[in-house]
C-alpha cells in the first residue's frame, strides 16, 4: 500500500498544479489571454520548476485537450456516439463548431505553458544553481518541457495537418514572449515536413536527457521511452515508415518495458496500470475523496447502472464487436451460427429497402433473425427485489428469453477473450452501483411494447444493466470502473483510471505496420503474435500481401485498443476513412439507428477554426473546408 501511496505521489501534484500555479494574460501576463503560466510562478528552485512543469502535464485532462480523446474511436468508425462529437461523425461539423475551435485553443495552450517553463528556467539559471539545482538538472527540466510541447503539436498535427498541402500548424517556439508578443503572433502555417521536424527535435532533445523510468514517486512524468513513442508517431503522420520504425524499436532496446502478463483487463481499471510496464505514456488520474482528478471515463462510457448513474455517450458498434475473431483464429460469421442473421451492411439495405422506417412491416422481416435472437420481454418488478436478490432472483423476472441466448452464450466461450472483457455482452453479468452498493446486473436487450424497438429498461433497483436512452448498442466493461472501485471513485465524472497514450501493444502493432510496409511480412506477422499470444489467441499466419496485413492490423487495433481513441488515426494513415461514409451503425437487435456517417476527403484534416483565420490572413484553410459561410 505505501508503494501505491508514493507512486500516486508525483500524479496528485501533477493534477493539482493547474490550482497552484498562477496563472495569466497578456502584456502583464495577468489580464490577456486567459490561462497562461504566469511569470510570477516560483521558478527559483527545483519544486518551483516542478509546480511549473506540473501545470503543463495538468492540462492533459481538459475535455477539449486528452480528456476525452476516446471518443477519436467514433471518428475512425469503432465507436457509436450520440450528444459527444456527434457533428464529426455526421459530417455536420464547420470551422465553427466548438471541438474543432476548442481543440485548436487548448493544444496551442499546452505548447504555451511548456514554452513558458523553458523560458523560466532559461531565465533564472544563477538562481537555480544558486538554489542547488544544477546544470544537467535544469536541461533535463527543459528537455522534459521540450517533450510536452512536442506532444501538444503532435496532437495538433493529427487533428490539424493537411497532408493535401502539405502543410502543419503555425510554429511557435521558447523565443516568443506571450507577455510581449502576443499581438505579433501571426505566423502562417509551417509546412508539414518541418512541424515533424520539430517535434523529432523535442523528442530527440526529451529522449537524451530524460531518465528510461523514473522512481515510484515520480510515476508518470516523460521518459525516453514517452520521447520515443511520439517520435515514431510523429514520423507515421507523414508515413515515413523507416524512421517511425527505427524509433519504436529504440523504446524496445530501452529493456524497461514488457506487455503486461496478468488479466488483460486490469490494465483499465484503477491501481493495476500504475506499476504496469506496458504504459509508456498515460494521463494520470487520481480518484477518492478529496481527489477528483480524472477523466470522465465512467461518465461518458458507464451505464445507468454504472457508478453514478452514468451516460454511456460512446458505445461499441457492431462493426468493432464482430472483428474479435475466435480463439482459434477462425474468422467470426453470425450467419455461421444462427443462419439468416443479417449484420448492419444488410440491415442498411434493408433499411433503404423499407425507406428509412425501422417500424415498417419489410424492415422488422428481414431483421427478424437478428432481433429475435436477442429480445427478451421482462415481468413487472417483482415484490421484495432488494440489493441483497440473487441471480436466480433477476432470471425469473425474465419472461421470454431471445430466442438463440443458448447458441451466443456458447459463441462467447469461443470467442477472442479481450471482447468480453472490452463490452458488457448481452446475456452476461456486470458489476454496477446502484442504492449505495455494488450490484450485480443482468445485461438482456428488452424489446418494446410495439414488439417492433428495444425497450429502455430502468436498472437502478431492477436487477439489469440500463441504458441512459434506448439506443442499445454495445456497453462498455473497459475504463469503466468495477462497482465502486473499492471506494476509489467518488465522483463519475473524474474516474481513477490512468488513461493509456502510449502502450506497448500499439508500438509492436505500429512496428507490424511498418514491418509490413516494408515487405517483411513475417515480422509483421510476429509482432502482431507478441500482442496476441499474451491473451491466449492463436498466432496469426504470415500475410501474403500489403493488403491482407492491413486486415489482420485493422482487426488487432481494434480488439487490442478499442476505446483508446487511435482510430481516427489509423484509418486517415490507411487512407480508408471514405469506406465509412454512408453506413450506418444499429443497435445490437437491428431495431433502431440513428444517423448516417459521413466521412469525405475533406475529414482526412479538421478545419482551421474560422476566428483563427480572421485573427491571422496568413493562415491557409485545409483542403476541402470553407472558413466563411458565404465562400464558395
Amino acid at each position: 500500500m505505501e508503494d501505491i501511496n508514493n507512486m500516486k505521489k508525483y500524479t496528485f501534484i501533477a493534477l493539482v498544479a493547474a490550482a497552484t500555479v498562477s496563472l495569466s494574460s497578456c502584456y502583464d501576463l495577468d489580464r490577456f489571454p486567459d490561462n497562461q503560466l504566469s511569470s510570477g510562478t516560483t521558478f527559483k528552485s527545483e519544486d518551483g520548476c516542478k509546480t511549473g512543469m506540473m501545470g503543463v502535464y495538468a492540462l492533459m485532462r481538459g475535455d477539449n485537450v486528452l480528456g476525452k480523446y476516446f471518443f477519436n474511436d467514433a471518428q475512425g468508425g469503432r465507436m457509436y456516439v450520440y450528444d459527444q462529437f456527434e457533428n464529426e461523425q455526421k459530417g455536420t461539423y464547420t470551422p465553427k463548431t466548438g471541438d474543432v475551435t476548442n481543440r485548436w485553443k487548448n493544444l496551442y495552450e499546452g505548447v504555451a505553458r511548456a514554452n513558458n517553463v523553458i523560458q523560466q528556467i532559461t531565465a533564472n539559471a544563477d538562481a537555480l544553481t544558486a538554489s542547488g539545482m544544477d546544470a544537467a538538472k535544469q536541461a533535463q527540466y527543459v528537455a522534459e518541457a521540450k517533450f510536452l510541447r512536442g506532444m501538444y503539436y503532435y496532437y495538433l498535427l493529427e487533428f490539424f495537418a493537411d497532408p493535401v498541402q502539405g502543410l502543419g500548424v503555425p510554429y511557435y517556439d521558447e523565443s516568443i514572449v506571450v507577455a510581449t508578443n502576443y499581438l505579433d503572433m501571426m505566423n502562417p502555417r509551417e509546412t508539414l515536413d518541418k512541424c515533424i521536424a520539430n517535434v523529432v527535435a523535442d523528442m530527440q532533445e526529451a529522449a537524451d536527457k530524460l531518465p528510461a523510468e523514473w522512481d515510484k514517486s515520480n510515476s508518470g512524468r516523460a521518459t525516453k521511452g514517452s520521447a520515443y513513442g511520439y517520435m515514431g508517431k510523429a514520423y507515421l503522420l507523414k508515413k515515413d515508415y523507416t524512421n517511425a520504425l527505427s524509433a519504436f524499436q529504440k523504446i524496445e532496446a530501452l529493456g524497461v518495458h514488457d506487455l503486461y502478463r496478468g488479466v488483460w483487463s486490469d490494465m483499465f481499471q484503477p491501481d493495476a496500470a500504475d506499476a504496469c510496464s506496458e504504459m509508456i505514456f498515460s494521463i494520470q488520474s487520481l480518484g477518492g475523496t478529496g481527489y477528483d482528478l480524472g477523466l470522465p471515463l465512467n461518465f461518458m462510457l458507464g451505464t445507468r447502472t454504472s457508478y453514478g448513474g452514468c451516460w454511456n455517450n460512446g458505445m461499441i458498434t457492431n462493426n468493432a464487436i464482430e472483428k474479435f475473431d475466435y480463439i482459434d483464429g477462425t474468422p467470426f460469421d453470425w450467419k455461421a451460427i444462427i443462419p439468416g442473421y443479417i449484420n448492419d451492411d444488410e440491415a442498411l439495405e434493408a433499411y433503404k429497402a423499407a425507406g428509412g422506417k425501422v417500424t415498417s412491416d419489410a424492415y422488422q422481416k428481414a431483421i427478424a433473425v437478428r432481433a429475435n435472437a436477442w429480445w427478451c420481454t421482462v415481468n413487472s418488478k417483482a415484490a421484495g427485489m432488494s440489493a441483497s436478490r440473487t441471480k436466480e432472483d433477476v432470471e425469473k423476472r425474465v419472461k421470454t428469453w431471445g430466442n438463440k441466448k443458448a447458441e451466443i452464450l456458447a459463441m462467447y466461450e469461443k470467442r477472442d477473450p479481450r471482447m468480453a472483457m472490452t463490452a458488457i455482452l448481452p446475456f452476461t453479468w456486470y458489476t454496477g452501483y446502484t442504492n449505495s452498493a455494488n450490484d450485480l446486473a443482468l445485461c438482456i436487450v428488452s424489446q418494446g411494447s410495439d414488439k417492433k424497438s428495444d425497450l429502455h429498461l430502468d436498472g437502478n433497483q431492477n436487477g439489469f444493466v440500463s441504458w441512459n436512452n434506448a439506443q442499445l448498442f454495445y456497453l462498455f466493461r473497459k475504463f469503466v470502473c468495477v462497482g465502486d472501485a473499492n471506494g476509489k471513485i467518488t465522483n463519475r465524472a473524474y474516474t481513477p483510471i490512468n488513461f493509456p497514450l502510449i502502450r506497448l501493444a500499439d508500438v509492436y502493432l505500429l512496428e507490424a505496420e511498418c514491418y509490413a510496409k516494408a515487405g517483411q511480412f513475417d515480422k509483421c506477422a510476429e509482432y502482431i503474435n507478441k500482442v496476441r499470444s499474451r491473451v491466449g489467441v492463436a498466432d496469426r499466419p504470415v500475410p501474403a500481401s500489403w493488403d491482407e496485413a492491413l486486415e489482420m492490423l485493422d482487426k488487432e487495433r481494434t480488439c487490442e485498443l478499442l476505446g483508446e481513441g487511435h482510430a481516427y488515426v489509423d484509418m486517415r494513415r490507411w487512407g480508408k476513412l471514405e469506406t465509412l461514409n454512408g453506413k450506418r451503425d444499429f443497435s445490437i437487435s437491428g431495431a433502431f439507428t440513428r444517423y448516417a456517417r459521413v466521412a469525405e476527403a475533406k475529414d482526412y484534416a479538421w478545419p482551421i477554426p474560422t476566428d483563427e483565420i480572421s485573427m491571422n490572413k496568413s493562415i491557409i484553410q485545409n483542403t476541402g473546408w470553407k472558413t466563411a459561410d458565404n465562400e464558395d
